[in-house]
């Protein structure tokens, strides 16, 4: 405003410095609640995947005995596993360098 009364000038630049402060303070608003509904929304995808997978049991769901034991069901699960012990047996022959390629994944042909 070069033809302006210098009090005009001054309001001016006091209105326009006001309403960047508001802009740049409902900016950080903003940016902050995009924040917090990203963490909340990865913590929910988070604890969804983990009990939609098998083999991943809930705490809480083996009942223990009174002697502190858990029972072991003698049928597996619904999550495929059991709680028998494990019958894993070690393998017969140690394992054996191959010499193959290596495998390429650049995803060009």
């Amino acid at each position: 405003m070069p033809g302006a009364p210098k009090h005009a000038r001054a309001a001016f630049e006091w209105v326009a410095r006001r309403r960047r402060d508001e802009s740049l303070a409902r900016v950080g608003r903003i940016t902050r609640a995009i924040g917090a509904s990203s963490l909340l929304a990865v913590g929910a995808l988070g604890l969804y995947v983990a009990r939609a997978f098998p083999g991943h049991q809930s705490t809480g769901s083996t009942p223990s005995t009174t002697t502190g034991v858990a029972d072991t069901p003698s049928t597996p699960t619904t999550s495929g596993t059991s709680g028998a012990p494990s019958t894993i047996t070690p393998p017969t022959s140690p394992p054996v360098r191959t010499t193959a390629p290596p495998v390429v994944a650049s995803g060009a042909s």
